[in-house]
């Protein structure tokens, strides 16, 4: 997404913070030091995945 790309400082993705909940990771981050995103993933999801890595 644009807001994630261009900004103050462009192409800077960080997180701030996660939280798990019912077995779902809510994960919250800033974009290009002006706008925060909330990303979401299910937890099984996301060990399938990094046990296919």
């Amino acid at each position: 997404a644009s807001y994630e790309t261009q900004g103050f400082f462009s192409q800077v993705v960080f997180t701030c913070g996660v939280v798990e909940r019912n077995g779902e990771l809510l994960v919250y981050y800033g974009t290009s030091d002006e706008h925060t995103a909330l990303a979401t993933i299910g937890v099984d999801e996301l060990v399938s995945h990094l046990m296919k890595s």
